[in-house]
């Protein structure tokens, strides 16, 4: 089961002495924050002119595990026992979330103070910093394929603008699509290693296999399973949640994926709002698998799509994504989609790419002309909706996604775009 499913706002509440917070408390919470964990400590979670009582009784129902420090300081302090008896009333409900570190303290001297404490498993802060976190770990996110995820994803965003692409003769980082950034992350971790670490299958059919990409082949393509894609979904959910996470990547996503991002968005509901022009391409596309002709190039000519070769507002739709986005860029996210409508998961993927904007905003690519999509009208074959109230829908669904409580009414259309 994926952490994300669970929803408390912390992982972890972290009950102890303020005595034992240099020597110990403070390096095991900054260990786990770097982690990417949502950890309640006093420290960094209350502000001056809050209710003490009520802050803490909060960060205790709405945490998912309890680490006690048992110290003896902890004993001869109040507000520890008041933190320990809340944590005590979810046990007793039959929620197994007190966590126990002995700290100067042993099993015997614990015993004095509380005999179900001195019976329950512990850790023990002799063993290390290092030592708890790792077995910590497991503990606070179950789900063994988020763990291998997470870290892999931690050091792609810190160390992914210092490496080289593999296999690739161009190199146009920070900019280029999806295969430039794949490029750079078969550093960390190659797709034969993924595929191992993840355990099932990610295509239903393909050219692809256990061994690698086969992205050359000119009448089949990989049709995702939609099993892992909302598996990713849940993964990248419960990466995202967690605060450090982002701020430590924030400056990558900034370079590049915030820019893809939008394009992403910008080319899904540009079909998606337009079926008669996702179709129009999706039958393009399935007569070139038909007919053995899917190349490279395919791509690339719809960068410079004209009226000669596209029907309806196919051209003017590549000429806006081209005006915003390199059209190369702009033409393979649209193929992404196309594809992902060709085997029915474009909306699994449309709610990673709505993550994504909520988690890191995109507000400033609000001014990018992309968005000035009033230009279009029934000259481009009448299948266009009204952009100038589609303009407004959609600012003000992007400030639903950046805003948790948005002041604004959302479409109806856009809300499954909105993650739960």
């Amino acid at each position: 089961m994926s952490i994300s499913a669970d929803p408390k706002t912390h992982d972890l509440f972290v009950s102890h002495a303020s005595e034992d917070k240099d020597g110990f408390v403070r390096p095991l919470v900054a260990a786990l924050e770097r982690l990417g964990f949502n950890i309640w400590y006093d420290e960094t979670t209350l502000i001056p002119g809050m209710s003490l009582s009520g802050e803490i009784d909060r960060g205790l129902s709405e945490s998912k595990f309890g680490v006690v420090v048992l110290s003896p300081a902890f004993f001869e302090k109040s507000w520890p026992k008041h933190e320990l008896a809340g944590l005590r009333a979810r046990q007793m409900d039959g929620q197994n979330i007190i966590i126990p570190i002995w700290h100067g303290l042993s099993r015997a001297e614990i015993l004095k103070h509380s005999p179900p404490l001195a019976d329950m498993l512990a850790f023990n802060s002799d063993d290390g910093i290092d030592h708890i976190v790792e077995r910590l770990e497991p503990i606070l996110n179950p789900d063994i394929n988020s763990i291998w995820l997470l870290n892999c994803a931690r050091e792609v965003g810190a160390k992914i603008n210092q490496v080289e692409p593999i296999g690739s003769e161009f190199d146009y980082w920070p900019n280029g699509g999806l295969r430039n950034i794949y490029n750079r992350v078969i550093n960390f971790i190659t797709y034969p290693q993924f595929i191992k670490k993840y355990g099932k299958r990610i295509w239903i059919s393909g050219p692809h296999d256990d061994r690698g990409l086969n992205l050359r082949c000119s009448n089949d393509f990989g049709h995702y399973d939609p099993e892992f894609v909302n598996w990713l979904y849940n993964n990248v959910e419960s990466i995202l949640n967690k605060p450090s996470f982002v701020k430590l990547t924030k400056y990558v996503f900034d370079l590049s994926l915030g820019r893809l991002s939008a394009l992403y968005y910008a080319s899904y509901e540009f079909l998606r709002l337009n079926p008669a022009i996702a179709e129009s391409l999706r039958s393009r596309f399935a007569n070139r698998l038909d007919n053995n002709e899917l190349e490279p190039s395919h791509y690339y000519e719809l960068a410079w799509a004209s009226g000669d070769e596209y029907e309806g507002g196919i051209p003017e739709m590549m000429r806006r994504l081209s005006e915003a986005f390199d059209g190369n860029m702009a033409a393979s996210a649209v193929y992404f989609w196309v594809r992902r409508i060709e085997d029915g998961t474009a909306p699994l993927f449309a709610k990673i790419v709505g993550l994504l904007v909520q988690r890191y905003g995109l507000r400033h690519w609000l001014n990018n002309s992309i968005w000035d999509l009033s230009g279009l009208s029934a000259e481009y074959g009448g299948s266009f909706p009204d952009w100038q109230k589609f303009n407004k829908l959609l600012e003000q669904h992007m400030d639903a996604l950046i805003d948790p409580r948005p002041t604004v009414t959302v479409s109806v259309k856009f809300r499954h775009l909105i993650p739960k």
